[in-house]
């Protein structure tokens, strides 16, 4: 497994409801091999979120991991909603073997 860590990099900004929007965007991994899947992974957090990539909801924040290989473009964009204005927990791209 290889591990692509997406610290920093985050633009913040308030909404008019006083949640705010927390963007990144991030290049396709190369090199995928054919049996390799992409997983968008990351830890808890306090408050309820939801997770966006390239505008498709993914779900809520909680403990998650979702397989994102099929979404993937050559850019791509996670969009968090929230009610923290501190930028998101680390958030990760794992690229495991299929199973």
């Amino acid at each position: 497994m290889h591990i692509i860590r997406l610290r920093g990099f985050w633009e913040t900004t308030a909404t008019e409801d006083g949640s705010f929007r927390h963007l990144r965007r991030f290049g396709r991994p190369t090199n995928l091999d054919a049996e390799e899947h992409v997983w968008l992974c990351g830890d808890p957090r306090e408050e309820p979120d939801s997770l966006h990539l390239n505008g498709e909801i993914l779900g809520t924040l909680t403990p998650f991991a979702f397989d994102i290989t099929s979404k993937l473009e050559p850019r791509n964009e996670i969009l968090i909603t929230s009610a923290g204005e501190a930028p998101p927990a680390e958030l990760r791209l794992e690229i495991r073997p299929a199973q």
